[in-house]
C-alpha cells in the first residue's frame, strides 16, 4: 500500500508555480531499484557515514539536545578512549534522537553505551586488537 502511494505521488505534478522535493535515505539501493523507484529520482548522493569523533561532535552540537558542559564531556570520553567512530547520519539522528528522551543525569552515559552497543564506537577493547 505504501509504496503504490509513493509511486502515485512520485509521478503527480506538483501544483502549478510550486516545487516538490522528495528526499529517500537508504543503506540498500538495490531495493529501490528493485522496486523500480530509483529512476524516478533526478539524483543520487552518496552520503559516506561519519568516521571521525570530529564528525560525530559536530552533529551532536548542531542537534541542540546536548548541552556545552555534556558535549564537551562527549568530546573528553571519545579522546580519551581514542574512540574510533563509523555510523550513519540517519542512525547517529536516531539515537542523538533517543538521547532526547533520557533524563539529562544520564543523557551522555546512555548515548555513548548505546553508540557503542550499536557498533558505532570502537573503543580498541577488542581481543583481536
Amino acid at each position: 500500500m505504501t509504496l503504490q502511494a509513493l509511486r502515485v505521488l512520485l509521478k503527480k505534478e506538483p501544483p502549478r508555480n510550486k516545487k516538490l522535493l522528495v528526499l529517500c535515505t537508504t543503506s540498500c539501493r538495490e531495493v529501490l531499484e528493485d522496486l523500480k523507484i530509483l529512476s524516478k529520482f533526478s539524483a543520487v548522493l552518496h552520503v559516506p557515514n561519519l568516521s571521525t569523533p570530529e564528525h560525530l561532535l559536530n552533529v551532536i552540537e548542531e542537534s541542540d539536545v546536548f548541552s556545552k558542559k555534556q558535549v564537551q564531556e562527549i568530546e573528553r570520553y571519545l579522546h580519551q578512549h581514542k574512540a574510533r567512530v563509523f555510523v550513519g547520519i540517519r542512525k547517529l539522528l536516531g539515537l542523538i534522537d533517543m538521547a532526547r528522551q533520557i533524563e539529562e543525569n544520564y543523557r551522555v552515559m546512555k548515548f555513548l553505551t548505546k553508540l557503542e552497543d550499536e557498533g558505532c564506537l570502537d573503543m580498541g577493547t577488542s581481543i583481536l586488537h
